[in-house]
């Protein structure tokens, strides 16, 4: 699979498509105070040796020199810097050990003055049901298709305090002293905000499984993930650590609750009984996150 084609974490249209018939859900997503540092406001943690696995996602693009990728992904868009020239960045685009990431992302956003509303919100979705007949390729225009077809993950996103992400700067949990007052090429690390990183509540849909390489947990089941992007450079792009520049945590959403992992890797059979959604009953998700402090 090429890189340059999105799998999962990306082409994603939000709210792009939910009116048709299928489940209703409620989504939440809340970004607790509670999960942070009691001084309120959080910083990098000390730099430690690692070994990385041989393979994993230190790098969710997949070009992290020192581990493979467990699938091949493109994932958050990072968008560039005008006027910033450096092996990061130039042409106002940004590029992971030299390869360029940028690929469409069309999505729906929703802003709000109202206290609160940057960290806990809630949406009335309806998944998708996918057409009785089989997708065909004959008649454009006319012919059937199936929602994996259609985008492979709509999903909800959320920015998160982390003061290891870009611009890799101190944050305060629920605090507007987060946001950027500077951009462009003369912004200070002062002027570039609290790091943050950007997480996703991500719905796959049925019919293009296995997920280990694909889009779907199975043919007839939506199962629901959050993925948690960072990006390890700093302002400006004027260093980025090459061996996992844009490292990713994921974690499939489960009904019972209780998180599911085999040996190190969440992609390789990810649902069973607890992730899948039943295509013809009502689903609600309350999902919690905060940042990693």
């Amino acid at each position: 699979m090429r890189r340059v084609k999105r799998t999962i974490a990306r082409y994603a249209w939000v709210l792009g498509i939910a009116a048709m018939f299928g489940i209703a859900a409620t989504t939440s997503l809340v970004s607790p105070a509670g999960a942070q540092a009691s001084s309120g406001t959080t910083r990098a943690q000390a730099s430690a040796s690692y070994t990385p696995a041989a393979t994993g996602e230190l790098d969710c693009n997949g070009f992290s020199p020192v581990q493979k990728p467990v699938r091949a992904s493109n994932c958050t868009d990072i968008r560039g810097i005008q006027g910033v020239d450096n092996s990061n960045t130039w042409g106002g685009k940004f590029y992971d050990n030299g390869n360029y990431i940028g690929h469409d992302e069309p999505d729906t956003t929703f802003l709000s003055s109202a206290p609160g509303s940057g960290n806990n919100v809630s949406w009335n979705v309806t998944l998708g049901r996918d057409p009785a007949a089989l997708p065909t390729d004959v008649a454009p225009g006319h012919d059937v298709s199936h929602w994996f077809q259609l985008s492979p993950a709509p999903w909800f996103s959320m920015a998160l305090c982390d003061p290891n992400s870009y611009p890799q700067t101190p944050c305060t949990p629920e605090s507007d002293s987060n946001a950027p007052t500077c951009f462009g090429v003369a912004c200070t690390t002062a002027q570039s905000g609290g790091g943050s990183t950007f997480m996703e509540m991500q719905l796959y849909p049925p019919g293009n499984p296995p997920f280990v390489d694909s889009a779907s947990c199975d043919d007839t089941h939506w199962c629901a993930a959050l993925t948690i992007d960072s990006l390890e450079c700093t302002t400006g792009f004027a260093q980025c650590n090459n061996n996992c520049e844009e490292p990713v945590n994921f974690g499939f959403i489960q009904r019972n609750g209780v998180p599911w992992q085999e040996n190190g890797s969440v992609f390789m059979n990810p649902f069973l009984a607890e992730a899948i959604m039943k295509p013809l009953l009502p689903v609600v998700w309350s999902v919690s996150t905060a940042s990693r402090a």
